[in-house]
């Protein structure tokens, strides 16, 4: 009869850690940094601002420039990167294969990095940090991290 008590007791205990779990759960996004950062790379290819505009906080990103002029800054240079695509030399498409990616998820804040497996690239590392917002991880900030 002990051992039924116990038992019982611990699966009432188990499925009451369940619930808690699955409750947190609800108030944590449902995607990964990672999958937003590759979600905004996939929208500012296609140049769809409305799309992007949900995995970025531009005011961020951007807070260098004066704030007037941030959401055109980014504009301009997403339309930038399109129309380089358009030359022969260049693509713009993001060649994933071509890095190796690393992704660090605190409690409110993440990081991912795109580390170039390409020993001449210019660009050794982009990392993308971002914030826990409304239950949804935006990209805050973009670093460029040259070869020495």
């Amino acid at each position: 009869m002990e051992n039924q008590i116990d038992l019982n007791y611990e699966n009432n205990i188990a499925i009451h850690i369940h619930f808690f779990l699955a409750f947190i759960n609800n108030f944590k996004s449902q995607e990964t940094p990672l999958i937003t950062v590759v979600k905004l790379i996939s929208a500012e290819e296609q140049v769809d601002f409305d799309v992007a505009r949900n995995y970025i906080n531009i005011n961020k990103v951007y807070k260098d420039i004066p704030e007037n002029k941030r959401k055109s800054t980014w504009e301009e240079f997403v339309t930038f990167k399109k129309n380089l695509g358009k030359d022969k030399k260049f693509t713009n498409s993001f060649k994933y294969y071509d890095y190796n990616i690393r992704e660090s998820i605190n409690e409110n804040s993440s990081k991912v990095e795109f580390m170039s497996t390409i020993p001449s690239s210019k660009i050794q590392s982009i990392i993308y940090h971002l914030e826990l917002e409304k239950k949804h991880w935006i990209v805050t900030s973009i670093e460029y991290i040259k070869r020495l």
